[in-house]
C-alpha cells in the first residue's frame, strides 16, 4: 500500500483540529500547525511562556526607570530648592543624595527579588 500523505489531521493548541486534503490546504492553515497534538500544545505553552517572560521583563525595566525618574525629579527639586535658600544648601543636598541612594537601593532589591 503507498504511503498517502493527505487526506491528514492537523492539530493547534487554540484552534482545535482540522482535516486537509492537500498540500494547499495545509500551507493555508498557518502556523502553529502539527501532526500530534501534544506537539502543538506544547509549542503554544513555550511561545506563552516566552511572552510572559519578555512581559515581566519589560515590566521591570518600566518600574526600574520610572523610580530613577522619580528620584531625579526629587533630587532636582532639591537643588532648586537650595538654590533658593543658599543657607539650607548644604543641608538639602545631604537629603536629596540620601534620597537617591536609598531609591536606588529600593529599587536594586526589587529587581533582586523578581530575579527569585
Amino acid at each position: 500500500m503507498a504511503n498517502q500523505e493527505y487526506p491528514k489531521w492537523l492539530y493547534h493548541a487554540t484552534e482545535g483540529s482540522r482535516l486537509v486534503e492537500t498540500a494547499a490546504e495545509e500551507k493555508e492553515l498557518g502556523p502553529g500547525w502539527e501532526i500530534h497534538p501534544e506537539k502543538a500544545k506544547a509549542e503554544h505553552i513555550k511561545k506563552v511562556n516566552e511572552l510572559n517572560a519578555k512581559a515581566a521583563e519589560d515590566q521591570k525595566k518600566a518600574e526600574e526607570k520610572a523610580a530613577q525618574d522619580k528620584a531625579k525629579a526629587e533630587a532636582d527639586l532639591a537643588k532648586q530648592l537650595a538654590a533658593q535658600n543658599p543657607k539650607n544648601a548644604a543641608a538639602a543636598k545631604a537629603a536629596a543624595d540620601k534620597k537617591v541612594a536609598e531609591d536606588k537601593a529600593a529599587a536594586e532589591k526589587k529587581a533582586a527579588e523578581a530575579k527569585e
